[in-house]
């Protein structure tokens, strides 16, 4: 996107910015939410809600630029399809954002009501596999690195993995326990929405990539190996 970049000067290398300051915004909260479900801070999980309104108004930023440069300028096809893709990527961050707010308000009752027996490793595990993720594409998207991108859009499966993983145990465990049934709920509601954002994570990558290239990067993965059992 560097000829983009030159091209669009200082309007496209702008939105650029907002889009890598939104994720580490995502990054952030992630970080304060390991926080929250271990300690039930409520100083963090504040921080939490304000970054989601940070990255609230961001999104709005990007998709007011972007969309007064177009009406304005009348890009071509190229520099159209970078600007629209950009459009998407903010709105997907703005979703993580949404999500870790609800995560922030989940792991105070989590902290709670966790009696010591039920185990959180696996929400702590699918947390730092997303923050690596949006590592990966940070520099990803700034350096345009293509193979990574990729990676990034398969290892949604890694999630999803780990989510099943996650769903059997607290079930079992509820089955088990029907006194922590409400507990297990709110687990797998986390959980959940974990699963939610490695899913705008993809759209992210999938995105830049497109941004980048002008290719579908789901015609890739789509002729990839599933590591899903069906």
């Amino acid at each position: 996107m560097r000829h983009i970049i030159k091209k669009f000067d200082k309007n496209f290398n702008k939105v650029h910015k907002q889009i890598l300051s939104m994720v580490l915004i995502c990054q952030e909260q992630m970080n304060l939410i390991l926080e929250v479900i271990a300690f039930n801070d409520e100083e963090k999980r504040e921080q939490v809600r304000i970054l989601e309104r940070e990255s609230d108004a961001l999104e709005e930023t990007v998709t007011k630029e972007i969309t007064t440069f177009i009406a304005r300028q009348q890009p071509m096809a190229g520099d159209l399809r970078v600007l629209l893709s950009s459009l998407h990527m903010a709105r997907s961050l703005e979703r993580i954002a949404d999500n870790c707010r609800t995560l922030g308000r989940l792991g105070g009752h989590i902290k709670q009501e966790y009696d010591g027996k039920i185990p959180r490793k696996q929400l702590r595990e699918m947390i730092e596999h997303l923050n690596n993720q949006l590592q990966l594409f940070y520099t990803a998207f700034e350096e345009e690195t293509l193979d990574t991108l990729k990676e990034i859009a398969i290892s949604d499966n890694d999630l999803d993995n780990m989510f099943e993983s996650l769903f059997s145990s607290y079930l079992e465990y509820m089955i088990e326990h029907p006194d922590t049934i409400q507990l297990n709920t709110r687990l797998l509601f986390a959980g959940k929405n974990l699963e939610r954002i490695g899913d705008h994570i993809t759209h992210l990558a999938q995105n830049a990539y497109y941004a980048i290239t002008g290719d579908n990067i789901q015609h890739i993965l789509e002729n990839q190996p599933q590591n899903k059992e069906m």
